[in-house]
């Protein structure tokens, strides 16, 4: 048997699609949706990137505070070493070849007195009928 084939020549060219509205529109519908999850999905993941980003910040700065708190201990135990009175007598002594002073080189000053006003400046207002130039007055008693 033979078989006989036959190829026929379709012209499509001349048939113009009819769009469906119904499918444009679900479609359309689906794509929003899938953007707005996308968007849920994108929030949710950078607000956990930033609780993690700010937690690994906490720690950092906790290390920061105990290192300057061991710093400020250390500084604070240098400060009152460096402060001492025996520290202070010994460099004195022997660096500085400091003694201590003999009865008859101390000198006892007397208290300072504190000076008494001798004059007070009075200002007169304008209007009360006194001169507007200051008055001068004498030492209060």
């Amino acid at each position: 048997m033979t078989e006989i084939h036959m190829v026929k020549q379709i012209d499509n060219s001349r048939l113009v699609k009819e769009l469906d509205f119904q499918k444009t529109k679900e479609c359309l519908v689906l794509m929003i949706l899938a953007m707005l999850c996308l968007l849920v999905l994108l929030c949710l993941a950078w607000q956990q990137f930033e609780v993690i980003r700010r937690g690994y910040e906490r720690e950092e700065l906790r290390n920061e505070i105990k290192h300057l708190t061991e710093i400020n201990r250390q500084l604070k135990l240098e400060r009152a070493t460096l402060r001492s009175p025996q520290r202070i007598d010994l460099i004195a002594r022997k660096q500085l070849g400091l003694t201590s002073p003999s009865f008859d080189q101390i000198v006892i000053q007397p208290a300072p007195e504190a000076p008494q006003p001798t004059e007070i400046l009075v200002a007169a207002r304008e209007g009360r009928g006194m001169d507007a130039l200051p008055a001068r007055f004498g030492a209060l008693p």
